[in-house]
């Protein structure tokens, strides 16, 4: 009622930076699947920091072909809801028809695409135009590795406007927090695999021993990751969590 007389007023926010957003469960490729829990600021932080990263603009059509419950969805669908895009939701059997996609995505003029590769790779193999599959602005690829080889070819018959990102990151850091722009795979060795790139604003990578000391470049480490967009940690399993999230000496 007190809106409804005076518009201008607004009313506190209930929900806090701090208070949790959603939990969402990992693949389990690393062990059992783990539910991680994953604030407000985090999203908020890896959202600002993807928009930047991939230069999105206002008004862009985003699709929608993974489930809701995979991390790798929020690249799609929080941007345009914050830029005044418009995101298009495709049911399971529509996303994995190549023949009915295709006639949907020319319909919708879709710009931002994320998708794996394997899924992108099996639905040209059975479209009649593989090219319509493709976004007119951002091909976003993540989930799993871009092999070199059938990257190489996949850039050379996407739209000339359309920028491709190789995209890397576990579920513990919200999303994706690796970008690699595929423009420059050519300026690496031929002996390499797709690099996964850079953090995004906000995040931090080292590359360390098993003491956690930086190792110099050109010798193997393990990659740890820090910054803004690193979840709270693992839902109910407080041993874990303390194992797997652990204080960053560097900050």
């Amino acid at each position: 009622d007190e809106i409804a007389v005076n518009p201008s007023v607004r009313p506190a926010p209930a929900v806090r930076l701090a208070n949790a957003a959603y939990v969402i469960v990992t693949s389990g490729s690393t062990g059992r699947p783990k539910g991680v829990v994953v604030e407000h600021r985090q999203i908020c932080s890896y959202v600002r920091g993807v928009m930047d990263r991939l230069r999105i603009e206002p008004g862009l059509r985003f699709a929608l072909v993974q489930p809701l419950f995979v991390d790798s969805s929020k690249t799609t669908v929080f941007p345009p809801l914050v830029t005044g895009g418009c995101l298009h939701i495709f049911s399971e059997d529509d996303s994995l028809d190549a023949r009915r996609l295709e006639e949907q995505f020319v319909h919708a003029g879709i710009d931002c695409l994320k998708i794996t590769p394997t899924h992108l790779a099996a639905l040209h193999n059975s479209a009649s135009s593989p090219a319509a599959l493709l976004p007119r602005r951002r091909l976003i690829l993540g989930g799993e590795q871009s092999k070199r080889r059938w990257l190489s070819d996949l850039v050379k018959s996407v739209p000339p406007q359309c920028e491709v990102f190789n995209h890397y990151g576990p579920t513990e850091t919200t999303v994706g927090v690796l970008t690699f722009p595929v423009c420059d795979l050519e300026q690496q060795p031929a002996a390499c695999e797709t690099p996964i790139g850079r953090p995004l604003p906000g995040t931090r990578c080292y590359i360390l021993d098993e003491a956690m000391q930086p190792v110099p470049i050109g010798l193997p480490g393990e990659l740890y990751i820090g910054g803004c967009p690193v979840a709270r940690g693992y839902l109910n399993a407080p041993e874990r969590t303390r194992e797997r999230f652990v204080p960053d000496p560097f900050s």
